[in-house]
């Protein structure tokens, strides 16, 4: 697997909703919410969708991308043979000097990685972007609840020397009654979050992972870790559309154990929620 890799910035916020171009289903009253930075405010289609929907960004001008992410969308929820492909154009139509910046890549249908995909490729430079879901049959209702189109994400020089410990948490509200018995109802959930734990880091490396609080201004703005960089145009297997919308914590601090060698404690990631009931 590539370099673990991360992004603070989305070239698709503060675009108007009349940037996004649906080829099913327009739904204007909720095209905002693609680029709200929150995967709680889903998109929905409103319409039974068959064997696939592609939406077209207009980004108002030419810019470059290096990579592509859907996140908490439930087509490939919904289907098992579910792909994504990503294209760059000069008109809105995706006709002229059309560039496939990605092939279309069969997503991960495993849950609890279902929701979220992200696709990366060498930097194109195109003012309209397509969005292209394929599928076999119907999907009703497709929903996404963020896009993103990547610039310059920053690798890091190292992996977590010992792997990483996930956690699912779940939401939930319990009431109790005057008899004793309790009532508990789910709300949402699981929430993903890592933890990856290093060690024996450079001066260099050290610096490079405490970027990721600098950028997110401790923790108060999300980012997108993406487990394996993979700048290809070829399909991204698996493994390397795995990706974790979310905020870090608790503070960073480190500690000096070796004098040219340096220890941070755990680097603590978790998701955005989802809407209820998801």
């Amino acid at each position: 697997m590539g370099a673990n890799a991360w992004v603070v910035s989305n070239r698709l916020t503060g675009l108007a909703a009349a940037a996004f171009t649906w080829s099913a289903g327009a739904n204007d009253a909720t095209r905002s919410r693609l680029c709200d930075g929150m995967m709680n405010q889903l998109y929905v289609n409103g319409a039974v969708v068959a064997s696939g929907i592609n939406v077209v960004v207009d980004l108002g001008t030419a810019l470059a991308c290096t990579g592509a992410a859907a996140l908490n969308s439930n087509c490939a929820v919904q289907k098992t043979d579910a792909a994504l492909r990503i294209r760059g154009a000069d008109n809105l139509a995706m006709t002229v000097n059309v560039v496939t910046a990605k092939a279309a890549s069969t997503l991960n249908t495993a849950a609890m990685r279902n929701k979220d995909h992200v696709l990366q490729f060498a930097s194109v430079t195109k003012r309209y972007w397509e969005f292209l879901w394929t599928w076999t049959g119907n999907v009703l209702d497709f929903a996404v609840g963020e896009l993103f189109l990547l610039n310059a994400q920053t690798t890091l020089a190292r992996k977590s020397i010992y792997g990483a410990v996930e956690a699912r948490d779940f939401r939930v509200s319990e009431v109790g009654h005057y008899n004793g018995s309790s009532t508990t109802y789910f709300e949402g959930g699981p929430l993903r979050s890592k933890r990856l734990p290093y060690s024996d880091m450079t001066s260099a490396e050290l610096e490079g992972l405490f970027a990721i609080p600098d950028a997110t201004k401790g923790g108060a703005k999300p980012f997108l870790w993406i487990e394996s960089y993979e700048a290809t145009a070829t399909a991204a297997a698996v493994d390397e559309q795995e990706v974790l919308y979310g905020k870090i914590g608790p503070a960073f601090e480190f500690s000096n154990p070796d004098y040219r060698l340096f220890t941070p404690n755990e680097l603590v990631i978790k998701s955005l929620g989802r809407q209820v009931g998801a």
